[in-house]
């Protein structure tokens, strides 16, 4: 949605209504021109397939008028909460819903005539810079340029680089294999501890470690004893080893403990830490990747 919109809406109504412009001659991937009613399809789609579904995520998705009455499995009609005038799309909320248009991009428009069905091998038309050219469930995916992507914006999305794209459903020790003997660029698949040693000593200059923005952390229900008192809560953050944690977690190379939920790297991120164990150590996921060395 953000690669198809003139700009980013602002919200109307004390926050229940949304209008979207879109961008003129954006074509699907055979041709077609995509249709401000489109978008109401791909919601519609998206409820019957059971893609949008009331947990802490897609709260917001459903708060659109007529969602409520849209369940798997049966005909979705949200003709009351999107509505479609000229090149505009207006949606509708049945309340103030701060995480819309964040859910809103992970939603897509859908040509005429699609069924409210698994594509399986017969892809859908799309609108980005490559289309799937054949897939087989399970085994592999290729994608090949699209060849009616217009760039507006080089910044925003760029034009295709290589001219096809296929992704292979490998075990990871076989992916680890291919990317080192040359027969594939990047493996994309977390490398377990056990494998990260092996593939450091016989791979080095092919392995590429990325942080990752990601912070593991432990929910405690504050409604039920004990952990309704504030102190015991506190004790119970005192007491964890977080140090011995990320010991069981690989190690340091896999696992750093921290004291706060915004890991390092993200805007916000202040180091500081009060519990004996982690005093002074930082703490962030990291990403192992395989890629293939250039000639």
């Amino acid at each position: 949605m953000p690669n198809l919109a003139t700009s980013i809406p602002d919200p109307r109504d004390g926050g229940r209504s949304y209008t979207v412009r879109l961008r003129p001659g954006i074509r699907y991937s055979d041709g077609r021109l995509v249709r401000p009613e489109d978008f109401r399809r791909g919601f519609e789609c998206a409820y019957e397939l059971g893609g949008v579904l009331p947990d802490p995520w897609t709260t917001a998705l459903t708060a659109v008028l007529g969602g409520d009455s849209c369940a798997t499995g049966r005909r979705c009609d949200l003709s009351r909460g999107i509505l479609t005038r000229g090149d505009t799309v207006t949606f509708r909320l049945t309340k103030p819903a701060p995480l819309f248009l964040l859910e809103l991009s992970n939603l897509y428009p859908v040509p005429p005539g699609t069924p409210s069905r698994e594509a399986q091998t017969k892809p859908v038309p799309g609108t980005g810079t490559y289309l799937i050219e054949s897939n087989v469930p399970g085994r592999q995916a290729k994608l090949a340029r699209n060849p009616h992507f217009r760039v507006w914006s080089v910044a925003a999305r760029p034009a295709a680089y290589p001219d096809e794209i296929v992704f292979r459903n490998v075990p990871t020790a076989q992916g680890v294999r291919d990317v080192a003997q040359g027969d594939a660029d990047v493996l994309l698949e977390l490398l377990p501890p056990d494998d990260f040693e092996d593939v450091q000593l016989q791979s080095l200059r092919q392995l590429h470690i990325l942080s990752l923005w990601w912070t593991m952390f432990l929910f405690l229900d504050t409604t039920r004893p004990p952990f309704s008192d504030a102190r015991v809560r506190r004790a119970v953050n005192y007491a964890v080893d977080r140090g011995r944690l990320a010991e069981l977690g690989g190690g340091s190379t896999f696992r750093q403990p921290t004291c706060q939920v915004i890991p390092p790297a993200v805007p916000g991120y202040v180091r500081y830490c009060r519990t004996r164990s982690t005093r002074g150590r930082r703490g962030s996921g990291l990403r192992r990747t395989l890629t293939r060395r250039s000639s």
